[in-house]
């Protein structure tokens, strides 16, 4: 959990957003300050770490719980938590 923190939060630092972000044309909405990215960082790196320390049946439940949240409000549970968006992707644009 600690190695994916510190990319993530090396990654919001240097460049704004992470490697993913920037090869799929992800952007925060508006300016997000950069405590509430590095906050981003600490609850995707929470979220990242269930995947990783509980047994693979658990994690179902979790990705269902992301996706429907997905559906229903925009975005995942733990941008929500943080009070982040990101703005819609927009391919071949």
């Amino acid at each position: 959990m600690a190695t994916f923190f510190l990319y993530n939060a090396t990654c919001e630092i240097a460049f704004g957003r992470c490697l993913g972000s920037r090869l799929m044309g992800l952007r925060w909405c508006g300016e997000p300050s950069l405590p509430r990215r590095l906050l981003f960082c600490v609850t995707y790196s929470t979220a990242f770490s269930l995947w990783i320390l509980l047994p693979w049946w658990q994690a179902i439940p979790h990705l269902m719980a992301q996706w429907l949240w997905g559906e229903l409000v925009g975005g995942t549970i733990h941008s929500s938590l943080v009070g982040l968006k990101s703005e819609p992707i927009c391919l071949g644009s």
